[in-house]
This record gives C-alpha cells, sequence and structure tokens, in this order.
C-alpha cells in the first residue's frame, strides 16, 4: 500500500494553481521512483538540528526544467527568527540545497 502522506502531499500540489496544469504534472511524474515524504523529511532533518517542520511542498517542475523533481521541506527553529527551506531530490533523497530565512520584526512591520 502506498504511504498515506506521500499521497496527502500529492493531493495538495493537485490543488495548488490551475487545476489542468497541476493534474498534467502528476499524471506525467513517475510517482514509483520517488523516495516518500518520511524519506525527505529525515533527509531534511540532519540539516535543521532543532527545527520544528511546518510546510512540505512537492516540486514536479520548476521554471528552470533543468531542475530535478524534489520535496521542499520548511522548517521553523524555536527561540529564532529562522525559516529554514532545505529542499531534496525527489529520487535520490540527496539534499539538494539549504536556505535561511530571517523574518525580523521590520521584515513585515511588526515593532
Amino acid at each position: 500500500m502506498r504511504n498515506p502522506l506521500l499521497l496527502i502531499a500529492i493531493l495538495a500540489i493537485g490543488c495548488q494553481g490551475s487545476t489542468g496544469t497541476s493534474v498534467a504534472k502528476l499524471q506525467s511524474a513517475d510517482l514509483t521512483t520517488m523516495i516518500t515524504l518520511e524519506d525527505a523529511m529525515a533527509a531534511a532533518a540532519g540539516h535543521v538540528p532543532g527545527g520544528m517542520a511546518i510546510s512540505v511542498t512537492l516540486e514536479l517542475t520548476d521554471d528552470d526544467e533543468n531542475e530535478p523533481p524534489a520535496w521542499e521541506v520548511s522548517y521553523f527553529v524555536p527561540g529564532s527568527n529562522q525559516i529554514i527551506d532545505v529542499e531534496v531530490h525527489a529520487v535520490t533523497g540527496e539534499v539538494l540545497e539549504v536556505s535561511v530565512e530571517e523574518d525580523g520584526p521590520d521584515d513585515d512591520g511588526d515593532r
């Protein structure tokens, strides 16, 4: 049986953007070769000590067509103003990129 969290994440992707485009992306993707959501989160977690996962997105295509399908896991680090995004190759499980966003009081107008 397929992993239910993987299916939920994929269904969430299908709800974003134009329906026809999202469905076409899902239909053309070879989901049998992709790592599970749990495996992607495990690979990403090692790069964010103490982080709490807050969102996961499956990116099947990118503006740059040379990019592989990837899981993007976003983490909040308690006690900091950081959101850390970890991009994990959806087939190999390799961490492709780690980016840090600082969210200070001046960033959104709060003081």
